[in-house]
């Protein structure tokens, strides 16, 4: 429990492509917890900024940042290092699970997804003449990014070539491209462990959720224009069944990271067939968020979907019984 007088500081922003997606949220979470809390400061961290001193005098961080330097373990590392409580998973979750590529490797165990080089001073490995070591169409994804940002679908040699020379993590991964439908099942933290709100599906005319279409629907980064996606939650084409097979492999990615505080996980659905997308260890954290509609459809609002999650703040060096969830 947050005590009434701690100074509670909503960390967001940070200087990768999800700044923009971190601001919105950070200011969301920040105005909610004003209303219950007397002490509680917006960080926007700008690059050239010393972290540590930001945090200063912070008793709990409430963090609201994404992608590389904020959802990969990072500041959690920090966090530890300082002794200052953290929402959202500890090391380990964030940097497993942050990672497309080492996520679905750890998780799958089998030889289906590829490694090729990514940062400039690893691509002298790469030579661009060699075929794509994948069946075309694949899914090429930078797991330094996120939100549909660096993902490209290839159906050729030459998109494939192009897509891996914008890969900007040490790595990128290739994968073959499954047409389906899109779900994801969103969980929270609770006294009693673990709870699964209610699933959402996507339907849509377009062969993938890119980021153009994602920032229409959720209304990111300025999106307008008519949504080409269409979300329901709770599902009206996804069978019970299906949805319950989401959930339980959803519920056991978030044993398997030791999450915290909450995860979404996303999968794509082809048939009878459930495959694994990606998890979101730091979910997006605004009002109209894909964590708030799915809580919403539960009956519970944004607001104590906030104040939730702020229960949750803790280190790795003091998890309380509440966090050793069973699931």
């Amino acid at each position: 429990m947050v005590s009434s007088s701690a100074c509670i500081a909503v960390l967001c922003g940070g200087f990768n492509e999800e700044r923009t997606l971190s601001l919105e949220g950070g200011k969301d979470v920040y105005n909610v917890l004003c209303q219950t809390h007397a002490n509680v400061k917006l960080i926007d961290w700008k690059k050239g900024e010393d972290l540590p001193t930001l945090l200063q005098g912070v008793d709990v961080c409430f963090n609201c940042l994404h992608g590389s330097k904020g959802e990969d373990g990072t500041v959690a590392g920090l966090c530890e290092i300082l002794d200052i409580p953290y929402t959202f998973s500890g090391m380990f979750g964030s940097v497993c699970g942050s990672d497309k590529g080492k996520t679905k490797e750890l998780l799958r165990g089998k030889p289906d997804v590829m490694v090729v080089p990514g940062q400039p001073i690893y691509k002298s490995a790469f030579d661009p003449k060699e075929k794509c070591p994948v069946e075309l169409p694949v899914m090429v994804k930078d797991p330094a990014t996120g939100s549909s940002k660096g993902v490209w679908l290839c159906k050729t040699q030459e998109e494939y070539i192009a897509a891996v020379a914008q890969i900007t993590a040490p790595e990128g991964m290739v994968e073959r491209f499954i047409p389906g439908d899109d779900v994801v099942v969103t969980m929270i933290q609770d006294d009693a462990g673990v709870r699964v709100w209610p699933v959402m599906e996507f339907e849509t005319d377009l062969e993938w959720q890119d980021n153009a279409s994602k920032n229409s629907l959720w209304g990111w980064e300025g999106g307008g224009g008519k949504p080409l996606v269409t979300k329901r939650c709770p599902p009206v084409k996804l069978s019970p069944e299906m949805q319950e097979k989401c959930t339980k492999m959803a519920k056991a990615i978030y044993t398997y990271l030791r999450a915290r505080t909450a995860l979404n996980v996303e999968f794509r659905v082809a048939g009878d067939d459930i495959y694994f997308i990606e998890c979101s260890v730091i979910p997006a954290m605004t009002s109209t968020s894909v964590h708030a509609a799915c809580a919403q459809a539960a009956g519970v609002s944004y607001t104590e979907v906030v104040e939730r999650m702020l229960k949750t703040a803790t280190t790795d060096n003091a998890v309380t019984p509440m966090l050793k969830s069973k699931l």
